[in-house]
């Protein structure tokens, strides 16, 4: 780990340590990157699953009380045949909770209902428009409201046959409890994979990075193979990665500036390659000694 660290403090910035770089074999950049996507992989797992376990957890564990209390104790729907009946009065309105009542009128205009139930009434816009309602379950069809505000009708196929009351629903949910336990794991895993694919993708960004390296270093005068400017940019892509980092874990998130990871990348390389051109220039200029005896 104290070697992992010193060599990220050099990629930022070490003159020496990016000359070092140019005798290595790529394989030891590329173990550099992989050390350092792993540690920011894992650090970041760990600060963004944590309160999203929580939240899981507090849901996993509330959320089925609070459906069944919402849930009609008598409301039962049959389809046979793909034909829906009810054992209620029809229409028979299902209301939107008041702690979900906000962010479903906002995205689907202004409704009070999650669903209504009418198996009698034929289908029309303005009926629709009136239940204010985000599903409406007819006779043999399926009405809704989509994410982007569009209404959407799903015929019923006429071979489903299925029965749908609280005792099913508590069936399907004691079959589902034992499985709750998985939520965090699952939640950590993703979140590792997501920010495994995210650090691995730079790998084919520097594809491109490498040909702006190979650029900078003959403005530098410095003749740089492809594989060679590649393998700087495993190095000088450091940076870059450490501030998305800090943004990401920040309120500060949002920010994203257009080509900010490659002009820092570039800077980086800059800044370290030109430092080590002046110092090497400055090494090999001979000095003469205010003692010399004159000629």
């Amino acid at each position: 780990m104290k070697e992992l660290i010193d060599n990220i403090q050099k990629s930022i910035y070490g003159p020496e340590h990016y000359q070092a770089i140019l005798t290595q074999p790529l394989r030891a950049s590329f173990k550099y990157f992989a050390s350092l996507a792993l540690l920011l992989t894992v650090f970041l797992t760990i600060i963004s699953s944590i309160p999203l376990i929580m939240n899981a957890n507090v849901f996993a564990h509330e959320f089925p009380a609070k459906f069944f209390a919402y849930f009609p104790d008598e409301l039962e729907v049959t389809v046979a045949s793909g034909i829906v009946s009810s054992n209620v009065a029809e229409p028979y309105f299902l209301p939107i909770p008041t702690e979900l009542s906000a962010a479903m009128s906002s995205k689907k205009g202004t409704l009070t209902n999650i669903a209504v139930i009418d198996t009698l009434t034929p289908f029309s816009l303005n009926q629709f428009a009136a239940y204010k309602s985000a599903l409406w379950i007819g006779r043999d069809q399926l009405v809704y409201i989509d994410d982007g505000g569009a209404i959407k009708i799903q015929p019923i196929e006429k071979t489903f046959n299925y029965v749908l009351n609280e005792g099913k629903l508590r069936g399907i949910e004691s079959r589902m409890s034992p499985y709750y336990a998985f939520i965090g794991p699952l939640i950590v895993l993703a979140i590792f994979l997501v920010l495994t694919i995210g650090f691995a993708s730079n790998i084919v960004y520097l594809l491109l990075g490498a040909l702006l390296i190979m650029l900078l270093g003959r403005i530098l005068k410095l003749r740089l193979s492809y594989a060679k400017a590649y393998q700087i940019g495993l190095h000088a892509i450091t940076l870059p990665l450490l501030i998305d980092a800090m943004l990401a874990m920040s309120s500060l998130a949002f920010i994203r500036v257009q080509f900010a990871s490659t002009i820092i990348m570039l800077l980086i390389v800059y800044v370290n390659l030109s430092t080590r051109k002046q110092t090497s220039t400055i090494a090999a200029t001979p000095t003469v000694s205010d003692d010399a005896p004159e000629s």
